[in-house]
């Protein structure tokens, strides 16, 4: 993952958030998550995220640079998913079709 603009520990909120959410980067992944698998990738947007968190979308901001680094954190998280089921076989172009890279 990239440099964060925050320190980990300075990211902290130190209140919950309108729904008494605390935020933390785990949480914003696992939201932007779920809202893709509800309404599309294309729907995922930083107020939208917001809202599904209960938190002004200006407080995302603390955990991600940019939304391209939101970005790039799910695609990290979808990634380690994929892999951590992933058993090679040996055989090594029927794991390549089973990841889905031919």
């Amino acid at each position: 993952m990239s440099e964060r603009v925050v320190p980990e520990e300075g990211r902290r909120r130190r209140r919950p958030t309108k729904q008494g959410t605390v935020l933390s980067e785990r949480l914003i992944v696992d939201t932007a998550l779920r809202l893709i698998g509800e309404h599309g990738a294309g729907a995922l947007t930083v107020r939208r995220l917001g809202a599904s968190l209960g938190a002004d979308p200006s407080a995302l901001y603390r955990y991600f640079r940019d939304t391209d680094d939101l970005l790039l954190a799910v695609a990290d998280e979808l990634i380690g998913r994929t892999l951590r089921r992933f058993r090679p076989t040996g055989a090594w172009r029927a794991d390549l079709r089973t990841l889905g890279l031919i």
